[in-house]
């Protein structure tokens, strides 16, 4: 899996405020300052392959609260409870099918106005 540098964090356990900044833009391929679904689904898998330490195409609980703990002001206990929520089948590793539930749950909550993109003045601002 190639792995694309961009902020190490994950969309599916932080608040979507955390990249309000501009490092969203370059998956905006259309450059029209939105996401829509399927660019946003590339922001989310780059983010998933800078996760995957090993490159096995899934996150261990390991690779999950150790490529995430580093971020300021980010509990690891509060990390595992989410990866325990997340992990649907119980066998402590993260799917990109099981991340994809998040992905769009995610997607839905930033498109305030249910034009299946998401605009730079639906990104939040802050936490």
């Amino acid at each position: 899996m190639k792995k694309t540098k961009i902020s190490l964090a994950c969309l599916l356990v932080i608040p979507m405020s955390s990249f309000a900044d501009s490092s969203w833009k370059a998956f905006d391929k259309d450059k029209d300052n939105a996401l829509n679904l399927s660019e946003f689904a590339g922001y989310k898998a780059a983010l998933y392959a800078e996760l995957d330490m090993n490159e096995d195409g899934k996150w261990s609980r390991s690779e999950f609260v150790k490529g995430l703990r580093d971020i300021k002001g980010i509990d690891p206990h509060w990390l595992r409870e989410k990866f325990k929520r997340f992990d649907k089948d119980d066998n402590r590793s993260l799917s990109l099918e099981e991340s994809e539930n998040e992905i769009a749950k995610n997607f839905k909550w930033l498109d305030k106005d249910k034009s299946k993109t998401i605009t730079q003045k639906e990104m939040p601002k802050r936490f």
